[in-house]
C-alpha cells in the first residue's frame, strides 16, 4: 500500500482486524467488559490506551500492549470521532 502523493508514508490505519477472542481480551483489559460489538468516542479510548502502555507491571502483557499501541493509533486517527468495534 502507498501512501497518496504528498500525504507523509506513515498514516495510522483507519481500522484494525483482531481475532474475536483477542478482541474480547483487549476490550475487557482495556476496561470496557466483553461487548460482541460497540462504539466508544475515540477521545475517551485513547486515555485508556495510553494508561495501558504505561510501564508498570499489571500492564505487562506483551501480546495486549501491542494490540493496544495499534488500537491507540486508531483512536488518535479518528480524533473526535467513534471508534467502533464488532
Amino acid at each position: 500500500m502507498s501512501a497518496p502523493r504528498g500525504a507523509p508514508a506513515t498514516q495510522a490505519a483507519s481500522h484494525l482486524d483482531v481475532p474475536r477472542e483477542e478482541g474480547l481480551a483487549l476490550l475487557d483489559w482495556l476496561g470496557l467488559g466483553r461487548p460482541d460489538f460497540g462504539a466508544i468516542p475515540a477521545r475517551e479510548l485513547a486515555p485508556r490506551c495510553r494508561r495501558r502502555l504505561w510501564d508498570i507491571e499489571r500492564n505487562a502483557h506483551a501480546i495486549l500492549r501491542a494490540r493496544t499501541g495499534e488500537l491507540l493509533a486508531v483512536a488518535e486517527a479518528a480524533g473526535e470521532g467513534l471508534v467502533l468495534f464488532g
